[in-house]
């Protein structure tokens, strides 16, 4: 799998229509550069995958992104959005997904070396 371009990103989520496609290759890049410096190489089969994740993540911190989707699947992990706590210390959804994938991919220990104690779900 390959990383994703902005014309495909923008497709995803209808609040960017009207957004210039170079601010949304930019936050691909930043999302890019977080993963491969989460120890993550693009030539990982859920590269793309987790590109959209933190992208989405990036983008609607910063209000680009307001819609919400309410379950996605990427081979052995699945996340239903509906049933995500508040308080359960994510910003978003997408940030969830992100880290719950990248759990899936290197392991417990790696998550646990990097942001300390797994949380309870």
């Amino acid at each position: 799998m390959s990383v994703i371009n902005a014309v495909k990103f923008k497709s995803l989520f209808p609040d960017l229509s009207t957004i210039d496609e170079s601010v949304i290759q930019s936050y691909l890049d930043m999302a890019k550069i977080w993963i491969q410096n989460d120890g993550i190489s693009y030539q990982d089969s859920n590269f793309e995958f987790l590109q959209r994740a933190w992208t989405a993540h990036l983008m609607h911190i910063d209000g680009y992104i307001k819609a919400r989707v309410t379950s996605e699947r990427v081979g052995d992990v699945s996340v239903n959005y509906s049933d995500i706590q508040q308080n359960d210390g994510y910003a978003d959804q997408w940030e969830r997904l992100y880290y719950k994938l990248r759990l899936s991919i290197q392991g417990a220990s790696s998550y646990i070396s990097d942001t300390g104690p797994l949380p309870l779900y």
